[in-house]
């Protein structure tokens, strides 16, 4: 599995808009053929990591990297860049113990 954990900041003072924002794009994102899993962390107020688990890296280059493709298209509709700003994200292959 190849995971990305992605950080988001907004304002604390709407958490409740983001929160619902956020859980209607993961829920998208969730449905995507290829995802084995999707969801939020609240680390602080104002402060969120996003994990999500892919069958393999080429699945995230699929719907993740293309400008048109899914993630674009989920991002715009769901409104969340106007709300949470992206911070950093981190990525790689799973190890299995």
């Amino acid at each position: 599995m190849y995971m990305v954990i992605s950080k988001w900041e907004f304002d604390p003072a709407s958490e409740g808009v983001v929160k619902d924002k956020a859980r209607r794009m993961m829920q998208q994102i969730r449905a995507w053929d290829g995802v084995e899993s999707a969801f939020n962390v609240r680390t602080s107020p104002g402060s969120v990591l996003a994990v999500i688990g892919y069958r393999d890296e080429a699945t995230y280059q699929r719907l993740i990297q293309d400008p048109n493709g899914p993630f674009e298209k989920a991002a715009q509709e769901s409104g969340i860049e106007q709300e949470a700003q992206w911070k950093w994200s981190e990525r790689g292959e799973v190890e299995e113990a």
